[in-house]
């Protein structure tokens, strides 16, 4: 059954719409026509339907004009990054029709009714806007597309208009950081009013149609097949504050999360039950490599001569030359396995510093270098600033015995820890900053040789770009 408002096909048993709100029609319990709440009997089959009686009351829901809401999705639609929306402009008109394998995220808000009964409207009305300006904002900084909001709930889609190989990764971490960040709001929440927000979401990653890019930077699009609709379905079974992912999301992503099989789940105009995967986490692995390598990898073919040329070259490092390599390939030729294959081969007698660039944070500065001392000092996500503060000092105490050279701007590159005097110029800490970070590769190579590895260099951001030129 079909919603007669805006056409979603219901969930079975709902009272409501999951996707507008509207009250879903009724129907006959013997042959599934549509009845109205005054028919005795069925019109189409004489069923006899239970006496009529008045119909509960619409729950209360804040009500805004469709002016509003278009005002209200205008005014956040403001927060879409500068880059992103010249991304978006610089295709408008240019892939209508396309058929795409995009991502689908549907976002709700549980149980929103009861706290809209219990606060003043604007109240609420504030309240809703600073939740989808929370959510925007993560969806936006993957890049993904708010494409419908309806309400408390929003349709984002990841791959379209702006294609990203990794866009189920994307989807997947925009959701993660959602969740993360309603929780912080949360804390917020209840002191000052008393009341938490609880968001469920589904991800699904299926082909469509799409359509134009609006002035807006929204976009339209025709569904093939279920790919909306699985996702809306995923959204609708996910508990409070959870994550539901299609296995076909799963497939593309697997290795980067931590994930629970939950179901089966009977979907409407699904022929077999339907598992999904919650989402509890991010792993520790951050690179595609590194899921191949917990799967088992292939012995390598075909690089004998690349091998050869890398072992060359870090035989006259050891006799005490420096060397760069660049390495050159199109996607999917194998330049990461390559270096590993390297690192395996040099494990024993080389201290290494590996970073990797990112598209996700072509915006952050000197994102590979922090990657790089953060696997150098061995912090992980787990670690505290405290515990990771402490793992700084301890590496660094040897090359910097009372921790003022080194250590505050490392530190600050880190985001832990002390930090350099606020006073001195933005160019001075810049500069110190390079030279904490070359001081402390120079020493420790004066241990052992040293290999520094970036991956993905065309992804750079511009002060780690003018970082290694300083070089």
């Amino acid at each position: 059954m079909r919603c007669q408002s805006c056409d979603t096909e219901l969930v079975a048993g709902a009272k409501f719409c999951q996707a507008c709100g509207a009250r879903a029609p009724l129907t006959c319990p013997s042959c599934g026509s549509p009845v109205r709440s005054e028919f005795h009997f069925c019109p189409e089959c004489g069923f006899a339907l239970a006496p009529a009686a008045a119909p509960p009351p619409e729950p209360p829901q804040p009500t805004f004009s469709a002016e509003a809401w278009e005002n209200r999705l205008d005014r956040l639609s403001r927060h879409i990054p500068n880059d992103l929306a010249q991304k978006i402009r610089g295709i408008q008109g240019t892939i209508a029709g396309e058929r795409k394998l995009v991502t689908v995220l549907f976002c709700d808000l549980v149980g929103s009714t009861a706290i809209a009964e219990r606060m003043d409207p604007e109240e609420y009305r504030d309240l809703l806007d600073q939740y989808l300006e929370l959510a925007f904002h993560q969806i936006y900084r993957f890049e993904g597309i708010v494409n419908q909001l309806a309400g408390d709930g929003m349709m984002a889609l990841f791959g379209a208009p702006v294609a990203h190989e990794d866009a189920p990764y994307r989807a997947v971490r925009a959701a993660g950081e959602i969740q993360h960040a309603l929780t912080e709001f949360n804390g917020r929440l209840r002191a000052r009013r008393g009341v938490e927000l609880d968001a469920r979401i589904g991800i699904h990653t299926g082909p469509v149609v799409v359509g134009t890019v609006g002035n807006d930077l929204k976009m339209d699009y025709t569904a093939i097949g279920d790919t909306t609709n699985l996702a809306a379905r995923l959204q609708s079974l996910a508990a409070p504050g959870t994550i539901l992912a299609s296995e076909a999301t799963i497939r593309l992503v697997r290795g980067f999360f931590q994930v629970r099989a939950v179901g089966p789940f009977e979907v409407r105009g699904k022929s077999e039950p339907v598992t999904a995967y919650e989402i509890l986490g991010r792993s520790d692995i951050t690179t595609a490599l590194g899921v191949a390598e917990a799967r088992g990898l292939t012995p390598l073919v075909g690089r004998q001569q690349e091998v050869l040329q890398l072992a060359d070259c870090f035989a006259r490092v050891r006799d005490g030359s420096p060397q760069v390599v660049t390495i050159v390939g199109d996607a999917g030729s194998g330049k990461s396995r390559l270096i590993f294959e390297c690192k395996q081969s040099l494990a024993a007698e080389v201290a290494f510093f590996e970073g990797r660039c990112s598209a996700l944070k072509q915006k952050v500065p000197y994102a590979p270098f922090a990657v790089m001392l953060r696997q150098y000092f061995a912090i992980t996500s787990a670690d505290p600033p405290a515990r990771a503060a402490e793992k700084i000092a301890d590496k660094v105490r040897p090359f910097d015995p009372r921790l003022d050279e080194m250590y505050p701007f490392l530190s600050r590159l880190l985001a832990v820890g002390s930090a350099p005097d606020s006073d001195l110029p933005a160019d001075e800490i810049k500069r110190e900053t390079f030279h904490a970070l070359a001081h402390l590769v120079g020493c420790v190579s004066e241990q052992t040789p040293v290999v520094l590895i970036i991956e993905d260099l065309h992804w750079i951001d511009d002060p780690s770009r003018e970082m290694i030129e300083l070089a």
